[in-house]
């Protein structure tokens, strides 16, 4: 598994504008890690819609906080229901 530290936004920006990931075929996992100030008061009142949730819309405080953008290997799908054994690629 291949793992990059960073913050969310800046995991978010890799993922949107690097060729390098956006061609690859393959998902990727971001674990995000309570922020700094997960126990301060925080208010979303004019964050956006309640009900369409995106990174774009998302509070300063969760975009600086820590992540990890994960991507392990992955299988193909097998192209007929007889080919068992799965080809792996690495990131």
């Amino acid at each position: 598994m291949v793992t990059l530290s960073l913050t969310l936004h800046e995991i978010a920006t890799v993922l949107e504008e690097d060729d390098d990931f956006s061609n690859q075929r393959q998902d990727f996992d971001i674990f995000l890690l309570p922020p700094d100030t997960a126990n301060d008061y925080q208010t979303d009142e004019d964050s956006g819609e309640e009900d369409n949730v995106s990174i774009n819309n998302l509070p300063g405080s969760l975009l600086r906080a820590p992540a990890e953008l994960a991507a392990s290997t992955s299988m193909e799908k097998p192209e007929t229901e007889d080919q068992t054994l799965p080809n792996f690629k690495n990131l």
